[in-house]
C-alpha cells in the first residue's frame, strides 16, 4: 500500500431517511493498516487537541518529534534532527527563495515553544559557493522536546505496555495477533489492577528518558 486516507469510506444516513423512526447513523471504513494496528494494539496515544490546534507545518514537526521520541530514531537521544529541505518537501512548500522557508520554520519553532512542546532548537546552516556567492541553501535543526512533551510521549509508550498486559490476562495469555476467547477475568478489574501494579513504591521514576530530557535542559 503506497498511500491511503485514514477513512477511505464514510457514509452518512440522516434521521428518517428510510423510515421516520430511524435515527441518524454513520458508517465508516478505516484504512487497513489502521485496522490492523487497532486489532493488534499496536498504536500510541497522541494529543489530538494539540495536534489540530497547530498550523500545518508546525503539525508536521510535532508528529515527527512524536515519532522520533516514541520509536527512538536518534540512538536513544531525546532530540530530533530535521533538515529544512525535508520539511519543505514533506509539506509541499514551494518558495522562490530559501530565506522564506527559514523564516517560516523559525515562526513554527516559536509557536511550538510557546505551546511548551519543545524546549530549544539549535540550527546549523548548509552553505554553497564561496565569497560573495556563498549562500545558505539548507539548514539542519536539532530539536529538544520539553519535559511536558516527553512525559506525554513516554506515557503513550507505557499505555501500549499496559494494554498488551491487560489483553494477555483477559485472553488467557494470548497476544493480540493470535486472537482470543475471553477468560473468566473481569476486564475492568484487570486494567485497574495493572495500573496499581505499575505504581513505583520505591520512589524511582519509571520514565528514564524524561530524566535525560530534564538533564539536557539544565545544561542548555
Amino acid at each position: 500500500m503506497l498511500g491511503s486516507a485514514i477513512l477511505p469510506v464514510m457514509r452518512l444516513r440522516k434521521a428518517g431517511a428510510a423510515n421516520k423512526d430511524e435515527r441518524s447513523s454513520v458508517y465508516i471504513q478505516v484504512n487497513p493498516l489502521l485496522a490492523e494496528a487497532i486489532r493488534n494494539l499496536d498504536f500510541h496515544d497522541l494529543n489530538y487537541e494539540t495536534l489540530m490546534s497547530l498550523k500545518p507545518v508546525s503539525r508536521y514537526i510535532y508528529k515527527r518529534l512524536q515519532h522520533a521520541f516514541v520509536f527512538g530514531e536518534n540512538n536513544g537521544s531525546p532530540t530530533l534532527t530535521l533538515a529544512a529541505s525535508a520539511v519543505r518537501d514533506a509539506c509541499g512548500l514551494n518558495y522562490s527563495r530559501s530565506r522564506k522557508l527559514f523564516e517560516v520554520l523559525a515562526t513554527c519553532f516559536e509557536d511550538l515553544k510557546r505551546m511548551k512542546l519543545i524546549e530549544s532548537v539549535t540550527e546549523e546552516g548548509v552553505f554553497q559557493g564561496e565569497g560573495k556567492r556563498r549562500s545558505k541553501i539548507d539548514a539542519m535543526y536539532c530539536i529538544l522536546p520539553s519535559a511536558d512533551f516527553a512525559a506525554q510521549a513516554l506515557q503513550a509508550q507505557m499505555n501500549v505496555v499496559r494494554n498488551i498486559e491487560a489483553f494477555e490476562v483477559i485472553s488467557g495469555g494470548k497476544r493480540p495477533s493470535q486472537g482470543w476467547i475471553q477468560s473468566a477475568e473481569d476486564p475492568k478489574q484487570v486494567r485497574a489492577g495493572l495500573r496499581t501494579k505499575r505504581t513505583n513504591t520505591a520512589g524511582q521514576t519509571s520514565l528514564p528518558l524524561l530524566e535525560l530530557v530534564v538533564a539536557d535542559q539544565s545544561t542548555t
